[in-house]
C-alpha cells in the first residue's frame, strides 16, 4: 500500500520513499556485500508504469516543501528504475542480472488507507479493473525463473517482455545522484 498523506517511518524518513525505494536499495546492497558472485543470481525490482511523466529532485527526495502522495508514489517507482539500471551497470562484469518490471494494475490494497474521497475513488477503480495478484506476479516469476532471462540485465519488463521505460529513467547522471542521495539517507539513520 502507498501512503497518501505525509508520514515518516521510525527513522524519520518519508514513508513512501522508505518503503518503495530505500528498502530495495538497502536490502540489495546488504545482500551484495555478503555474497559471492553466484551464477544465475537475479535481482528483480517491482516498479510501475506510474513512473512516467515525473522526475526526481535528488536534493529533495522526501518532497519536504510540497508533499503529494500520488507524486511521491510515482517518484518512488521512477527511483526503482534508476536503481535497477545503475546497479546493472555496476554489476555488468558479474553473472548477476538486475531487471525491473511493471506488474500491471493489480487489485491490491492500493490507496485503501486514505480517508480522502479522491483516493477512495481510485481504490474502487483499481478493484473494478485490476488484475489478480497471481496475474500481477507473472512477470516477476518469469524474470526469476525462466532460462531465457538468465543473461538479460538492465531492462524494464511488462507482460514478460522488455519494454522502454520513460526517457528520463535512463539518465545515468541522475541515477548516480540518486544512488549517492540514497546512501546518504541510509547512512544518516
Amino acid at each position: 500500500a502507498i501512503f497518501m498523506s505525509h508520514q515518516l517511518n521510525s527513522e524519520g524518513i518519508e514513508m513512501t520513499l522508505a518503503l518503495n525505494h530505500l528498502s530495495y536499495f538497502t536490502l540489495t546492497n546488504m545482500l551484495l556485500d555478503n555474497i559471492e558472485n553466484i551464477d544465475n543470481m537475479r535481482i528483480i525490482n517491482v516498479s510501475s508504469n506510474a513512473h512516467r511523466r515525473t522526475s526526481i529532485d535528488t536534493g529533495n527526495l522526501e518532497m519536504q516543501d510540497s508533499y503529494n502522495g500520488w507524486l511521491a508514489y510515482k517518484k518512488s517507482k521512477l527511483a526503482n528504475i534508476y536503481f535497477t539500471y545503475y546497479l546493472s551497470n555496476i554489476l555488468k562484469d558479474s553473472t548477476i542480472t538486475v531487471n525491473c518490471l511493471h506488474p500491471g494494475l493489480v487489485n491490491s490494497n492500493f490507496a485503501n488507507n486514505s480517508q480522502q474521497f479522491y483516493y477512495k475513488i481510485i481504490a474502487s477503480l483499481v478493484k473494478l479493473f485490476g488484475i489478480s495478484n497471481l496475474k500481477g506476479a507473472q512477470t516477476s516469476i518469469y524474470l526469476a525463473s525462466d532460462d531465457l532471462t538468465s543473461n538479460i540485465t538492465g531492462k524494464y519488463f511488462y507482460k514478460c517482455r522488455p519494454i522502454k521505460s520513460s526517457a528520463i529513467s535512463v539518465d545515468q547522471g541522475i541515477a548516480k545522484k540518486l544512488w549517492e542521495a540514497s546512501e546518504s539517507l541510509i547512512n544518516n539513520v
